[in-house]
């Protein structure tokens, strides 16, 4: 639990910092209706990309859980590897948004 509580800290503050700053991606001649639709485009077909590559590339999905009757505990026997994945997929994912975002004519602010 806890580590969820950290990461949600984490991406709030993420989001607010990055609604402060200047955009991260530019074209020239866009306008702020044109990025929000190439961005959520891209977003989205990258999303959709990553999560059927990670599904071809198979693993642990399902959690496989083990019950300890004498301490009364209950223990996620895939947690690990499946945290590993969904990481290996926002990897991919942020990826496969930055080579979209590229062919459409965006740059990343330096």
């Amino acid at each position: 639990m806890r580590n969820i509580d950290f990461l949600t800290m984490f991406l709030a503050g993420a989001l607010l910092a990055g609604c402060a700053a200047t955009p991260v991606w530019r074209k020239a001649g866009g306008n702020e209706q044109i990025f929000q639709q190439d961005t959520t485009a891209c977003f989205r077909g990258a999303s959709i990309q990553a999560e059927r590559q990670m599904a071809k590339r198979g693993g642990p999905s399902a959690p496989q859980i083990e019950l300890r009757g004498s301490r009364g505990r209950i223990r996620d026997l895939n947690r690990a590897s499946r945290k590993a994945a969904s990481l290996e997929e926002i990897s991919r994912r942020n990826r496969l948004y930055s080579e979209c975002m590229h062919r459409l004519g965006y740059r990343k602010n330096e």
